[in-house]
């Protein structure tokens, strides 16, 4: 992600071809330290540690794909939901 704003045409190319051939990315040199990222996961482990009744109160909206889901995609090769839940 180095000198995204010249690079910008570069980047993108490169992270569609990786989504799109591999299924996924490594992003680096992005200018998030270590620390912040992993008050992210602390702050995503709080909130997922709550009880269901509390996290359903930021319910998924399906036109933002925004919000707590639990169990909720359903896997059309096989039928059944996915165990996951996600916000």
């Amino acid at each position: 992600m180095s000198d995204f704003e010249q690079r910008r045409d570069e980047i993108t190319a490169k992270l569609i071809e990786a989504a799109e051939n591999d299924g996924f990315f490594t992003l680096v040199d992005h200018g998030i330290s270590k620390s912040e990222i992993e008050a992210q996961f602390s702050i995503s482990k709080t909130f997922f540690d709550l009880p269901a009744e509390i996290k359903s109160k930021t319910a998924h909206d399906p036109i933002t794909n925004s919000g707590w889901e639990y169990k909720a995609q359903l896997r059309p090769s096989t039928g059944t939901y996915n165990q996951k839940e996600s916000l």
